[in-house]
C-alpha cells in the first residue's frame, strides 16, 4: 500500500481491539508492514505532528517498523551529486531541513508540477557510494531490508 502525505491522517495500525472504524487499519491490508513518513520538520528542535506521533505509536505497539525521515522530507536523501549529474550542474547537498521545493529550484523550475519527471531524471544517477553516508538512509533502508527478510525466511 502506498500513501501520499495528507492521507496519513485516514490510516491506523491497531490491533483488533483499539481499531477505529472510521480510519483505514494496515494490518487487514498487511501483517508485515512497514511506513515511511516524513518528518516535515523545518529545525532542530521541531518535533513530527500528532498524527505521525500517533502513526509511529501504533505501528511500534505492533512491532512494525516506522521510519520517520532524519529530514525534512524523503527527497532530503538525495545526493548533491545524483542530482548535479542529472542536470548537468553543481550544487551542494540539500541541507536536513531544506525545503527540497525551494533547493530544487534552482535547477528545476515548477518541481511541484514535474515530480515525477524529476524523479526519472535524477534516479539513474543514484548509486550506493553518493548516497550511503546521507543522514541515516543506510541504517533506515537495511532496517526495511531485515524486516521484509524476517517475513520472508530464505527468501531474500
Amino acid at each position: 500500500m502506498y500513501y501520499g502525505g495528507r492521507l496519513l491522517s485516514h490510516y491506523e495500525a491497531n490491533e483488533f481491539e483499539d481499531r477505529t472504524d472510521d480510519l483505514i487499519n494496515v494490518l487487514t491490508t498487511n501483517r508485515n508492514a512497514v511506513i515511511v513518513m516524513d518528518s516535515d520538520i523545518r529545525k532542530p528542535k521541531g518535533r513530527i505532528n500528532k498524527t505521525k506521533m500517533r502513526v509511529r505509536n501504533e505501528f511500534e505497539k505492533a512491532g512494525l517498523y516506522c521510519w520517520v525521515t532524519k529530514g525534512k522530507e524523503i527527497e532530503n536523501y538525495l545526493s548533491a551529486e545524483a542530482i548535479s549529474n542529472a542536470f548537468g550542474t553543481t550544487l551542494q547537498q540539500v541541507e536536513r531541513y531544506e525545503l527540497f521545493p525551494e533547493y530544487i529550484s534552482k535547477t528545476c523550475k515548477n518541481f511541484e508540477n514535474k515530480k515525477v519527471d524529476v524523479a526519472r531524471k535524477i534516479s539513474p544517477y543514484i548509486t550506493y557510494n553518493n548516497s550511503v553516508g546521507i543522514l541515516d538512509l543506510k541504517d533506515s533502508v537495511l532496517k526495511v531490508y531485515f524486516e521484509i527478510k524476517r517475513w520472508n525466511p530464505g527468501e531474500v
